[in-house]
């Protein structure tokens, strides 16, 4: 095959400009052929609903954005929620983050993609869809719904959590994912207003994000204001009256597992909550809580940390290797010692063959084509498929048994899933 390609190049091709642009139509054609897929949907979800999807524009007069160069400018979040619908289930062809990612920042770029070409990336992604279908009624079943707090990880979205909030949202919540200004992936404002991830973490890593908590943490807090106005009138005429204040919890994803940690904390709007690999970032990080709460960790990020971190990621996050084993406290110490002052109704569970983005769709965008095969996601060697099933499965159990207050095998002594280890000795 590949004489009869190099044959034919160098018969159609007399001059400079014509090689030029045959070695394009055969690149081209080697990509497509790396795709294998015209089309990628994330797995369906698995719950009775249709899941609608729909933004809220918040301003919080009482917090200026300390991110801003101008001193009289306000926080503001751009919030999505994914929630239950009637309407008959179908595929929504709705677009999957491709405008926000478009926005990407080279430096993160680089890192997570390893210098993989912008227009490629753009190409892989183009045609993924989600099956939340935007503006969609609320559904009629039921009196009230619990509600759900997702906060994403450092330089991300909620969005790229899409798979989990839409299975939640099938099963019969509310997920209000806060993205948290300029420590988020990208902020598009309705207004046009573009809002891309501070340099600010440049300056150190650590430090940064120590300092930043607190400020997710008074997103979380205020979000949760601004639902309890939207739930007594809601402009957009969806959840007026049907959200249930009694039935609330939040999990989050790296930086956002820490910060449902403190809010669990703190709040007491909160019932219970889940940390998915998160290192314990904030004041007190150990202090302990009566809430039910569960860690969900991966097995690759606990081996990673367990020797020091090479240089070149050392470099890249602006961290000492005295910052690199405090990383490791943070994450391995912390929760330890968190976990073992906890009560009955707490877990710290490990996920065997997963690594810090199995957490997030970033296996499932791997899998679109053989090309990405060869970059590295930090998404381990388990199966994404089987590794959303699992996830999904312990999440939604989780709060169905805590704040629906549902019985559930999964957390009654079920050994379902060998890829599930008890951390801490601790069972389920």
């Amino acid at each position: 095959m590949l004489s009869v390609i190099t044959s034919l190049f160098y018969t159609i091709t007399s001059s400079k400009w014509k090689r030029r642009i045959t070695s394009l139509i055969l690149f081209l054609f080697f990509v497509s052929w790396w795709r294998m897929k015209t089309i990628f949907e994330f797995p369906n979800p698995t719950g009775k609903y249709s899941v609608g999807i729909i933004s809220y524009w918040l301003k919080d007069l009482k917090r200026k954005e300390a991110h801003a160069l101008n001193d009289n400018v306000f926080r503001e979040l751009l919030i999505q929620i994914w929630y239950p619908s009637d309407k008959e289930k179908n595929n929504s062809n709705y677009p999957y983050n491709l405008k926000e990612l478009s926005f990407m920042k080279d430096s993160m770029q680089k890192n997570y993609f390893y210098y993989f070409p912008r227009f490629l990336f753009d190409y892989f992604l183009s045609e993924i869809y989600t099956h939340a279908i935007p503006n969609l009624k609320l559904s009629k079943s039921q009196e009230k719904y619990p509600i759900l707090i997702f906060s994403h990880g450092y330089a991300s979205l909620s969005s790229f959590n899409s798979t989990q909030l839409e299975e939640l949202a099938s099963h019969g919540y509310v997920v209000v994912g806060v993205n948290h200004t300029y420590d988020c992936h990208v902020t598009i404002f309705p207004d046009g207003r573009i809002i891309p991830l501070s340099d600010d973490w440049k300056k150190g890593e650590i430090q940064y994000l120590s300092k930043e908590i607190d400020t997710w943490i008074n997103d979380v807090t205020f979000v949760l204001d601004e639902l309890e106005k939207i739930n007594k009138n809601d402009p957009k005429n969806i959840f007026t009256r049907k959200l249930n204040f009694d039935q609330i919890g939040i999990f989050g994803h790296s930086m956002g597992g820490a910060t449902a940690t403190q809010v669990c904390r703190i709040d007491n709007r909160i019932k219970a909550g889940i940390n998915m690999d998160g290192p314990l970032f904030g004041k007190n990080p150990t202090k302990v809580f009566s809430k039910p709460f569960m860690f969900l960790l991966a097995q690759n990020t606990l081996e990673k940390l367990n020797k020091p971190l090479d240089k070149k990621e050392l470099d890249y996050r602006k961290m000492s290797q005295e910052e690199g084993l405090l990383l490791k406290k943070l994450y391995q110490e912390y929760i330890q010692k968190l976990f073992c002052k906890m009560k009955k109704d707490s877990y710290c569970i490990v996920l065997k063959g997963a690594g810090h983005f199995t957490f997030s769709d970033m296996p499932f965008i791997k899998k679109i084509s053989l090309f990405l095969k060869h970059f590295d996601f930090e998404i381990g060697t388990i199966d994404p498929y089987r590794a959303i099933n699992i996830t999904n499965e312990y999440i939604l159990s989780f709060f169905n048994k805590y704040l629906k207050k549902e019985k559930n095998p999964l957390f009654d002594g079920n050994r379902k899933y060998p890829e599930m280890q008890n951390l801490h000795g601790r069972k389920i």
